[in-house]
């Protein structure tokens, strides 16, 4: 075994040893932010809260039973407007769908209903990390007990963007990761789908609830990398009854991202974990597309990726 392949299987065994430390408390920030949503709000007005406050997801909160009853995504809304779409003369409901029926809307379309899934934050990384990869989801709520009322009590979500963000930070055994992700065989390189400036949102919402990704990478006649239209873009459709805005193309509705859009994250085959991880210290990474020297598209590479690779025995 090479030198890089000892020093890649010693970081691994120190990163995963550092995980079963520490619980998912440990991840929180001193001080954050929690949305929390009723559960009787409307659709419309659960998703203006999300952009108001800039996250992606929150928590639904049954405020008669006093209970969590899920999380609510970019994912649901597309849902939404899958089910509405089709259905033109119901479009006007969008706007007041309750998050309590969003389910049933769901439902009738064969879509993932609201995720519900919930960990106790003293859970440790190690097991929360089990638990987001066998669920099959990119985030899991908190939810603690009251000691003195045994009331559930939703702390935080923690997301798989959060853990590994943890480990970057505070791992250094990452700077010893210098195998090729090429080598290590990391994400996705077949039937991947993509999109086109010319495609209509109509035809890339379907997309994305049939496919129930969470980014569609945007590629020009040469399959070249452009950019990509992903699930938090269809938010901003929600503003002045949006959803009409269905009708116009993915290069359109690229230009009216706002300017603080984060840019679109690339790496090459030869780079390494230990420069993705450099990245994931720097700013906000949900995932990596793939491309080569002339930024043809490749494959792309997810968080949950690189998870399963560092925290996975």
């Amino acid at each position: 075994m090479s030198d890089v392949a000892d020093q890649e299987k010693l970081a691994l065994q120190a990163i995963r040893a550092f995980l079963a430390t520490k619980t998912c408390y440990d991840v929180l920030p001193v001080s954050f932010k929690l949305v929390m949503l009723d559960s009787t709000l409307s659709l419309k007005g659960a998703l203006l809260t999300l952009l108001q406050n800039g996250v992606v997801s929150a928590p639904i909160w049954d405020s008669v039973q006093c209970q969590f009853t899920g999380l609510l995504t970019a994912n649901d809304f597309v849902n939404a407007l899958r089910f509405y779409e089709n259905q033109p003369k119901l479009l006007d409901e969008l706007n007041t769908l309750k998050l309590e029926d969003l389910s049933r809307v769901e439902e009738e379309i064969g879509a993932t209903k609201i995720e519900n899934y919930n960990v106790s934050p003293h859970l440790s990384l190690n097991e929360a990390y089990k638990y987001l990869i066998k669920a099959r989801t990119h985030r899991v709520a908190l939810v603690d007990e009251d000691p003195t009322s045994k009331r559930k009590i939703v702390v935080s979500v923690l997301t798989q963007y959060r853990l590994l963000r943890f480990v970057a930070l505070n791992c250094k055994e990452t700077q010893m990761m210098k195998t090729a992700i090429g080598d290590l065989g990391l994400g996705t390189y077949s039937n991947i789908v993509t999109t086109t400036m010319d495609t209509s949102l109509t035809e890339v919402v379907r997309q994305l609830s049939n496919i129930g990704v969470s980014a569609l990478p945007v590629v020009d006649d040469q399959y070249r990398l452009l950019n990509m239209y992903e699930q938090f873009d269809v938010l901003g459709l929600v503003k002045a009854n949006g959803h009409g805005d269905l009708r116009m193309t993915v290069g359109e509705a690229l230009m009216r991202r706002p300017e603080d859009f984060p840019g679109v994250h690339t790496c090459r085959l030869t780079d390494t974990l230990s420069d993705i991880m450099e990245i994931v210290r720097r700013t906000r990474l949900l995932r990596l597309f793939v491309v080569d020297e002339e930024g043809k598209l490749k494959g792309i590479i997810t968080l949950s990726d690189i998870l399963r690779y560092i925290c996975t025995v």
